[in-house]
């Protein structure tokens, strides 16, 4: 699991920003999509379903959401290191 969360901590910093670019611009879309689908529908089934499959795709392509990081980029740092201690709060 650490090597998964070291991960979730440094891809988003590791990224050429034409890259980052892209995939914010490519994520919002996804967003949208997934907004505009639910509201177009009338029955709760379909506001679900709507939704369902923009998301699907944004989790499936591995983009990143501000959120989402402000949650698991701290659990990452405040997570056992690899030899069992707790990493401190400001470094690596």
């Amino acid at each position: 699991m650490r090597g998964r969360q070291s991960q979730t901590l440094t891809d988003p910093c590791s990224r050429a920003f034409p890259q980052a670019f892209v995939r914010g611009i490519l994520a919002n879309w996804l967003v949208c999509i997934a907004l505009c689908m639910a509201t177009s529908s009338s029955s709760l089934p379909g506001k679900i379903l709507g939704a369902y499959f923009p998301i699907l795709t944004f989790v499936g392509i591995g983009f990143e959401h501000s959120v989402a990081n402000m949650f698991f980029i701290p659990m990452a740092r405040s997570s056992p290191s690899e030899n069992g201690t707790q990493t401190p709060r400001g470094r690596k």
